[in-house]
């Protein structure tokens, strides 16, 4: 049983807090004249556990196709539909799955393009998730944010303590939670999956 102070309350001199058999909070006041009891049911507020992933460089190899940047000013979504996976997407895939089934949430977060038009930003979203779809076929993500070029991730994201995997040094320094580069994801995911 634990006292509460009081409250400034001249007419409450006392309360105490305590639990019952069936996890009920029993809120006890005890006033000036007479007591009265009040029960709250506890709620267990689970903590969401999720992993958030970048695209370009760090899932798909867009730094590696063949004039990537020039496409990129002629507004082209070739890069963006065409890069190779930097993963055994298969293996990604199924290890992804298994964390879902451990209560882990998946998310992607991704900028568009600097400078991009309306225009070309649409044609781009459209350019990733079709990207994601083929290469992560299977996978139901939780979360998917295609933001503006040089927006904090973290803003985005609904778990602003989770795991994020990004190339760029940047981001992951000004993330809220533990942040990794693209070349860590198997062995963090081996270790996440093992707990």
């Amino acid at each position: 049983m634990k006292k509460a102070n009081e409250v400034g309350n001249s007419l409450l001199s006392s309360s105490i807090i305590r639990r019952d058999t069936s996890n009920v909070l029993l809120l006890t006041f005890t006033f000036r004249y007479g007591i009265i009891n009040h029960r709250v049911k506890e709620r267990k507020i689970k903590m969401t556990k999720t992993i958030y992933f970048d695209l370009d460089g760090t899932l798909a190899d867009l730094y590696n196709y063949p004039d990537w940047l020039p496409h990129l000013r002629s507004e082209s979504v070739k890069p963006f539909s065409k890069a190779k996976p930097l993963l055994d997407m298969e293996k990604f895939e199924r290890t992804l799955k298994v964390l879902q089934m451990k209560d882990w949430k998946i998310g992607i977060i991704s900028w568009l393009p600097m400078g991009a038009t309306k225009k070309y930003e649409d044609r781009v979203r459209y350019a990733k998730i079709k990207w994601i779809r083929k290469y992560l076929p299977n996978l139901k993500l939780d979360e998917i944010h295609l933001t503006k070029y040089g927006k904090d991730k973290s803003f985005y994201a609904q778990n602003k303590h989770g795991i994020l995997f990004d190339d760029n040094k940047e981001i992951r320094s000004s993330w809220t939670g533990k942040a990794y580069n693209e070349k860590n994801i198997e062995n963090i995911l081996d270790m996440i999956g093992w707990q």
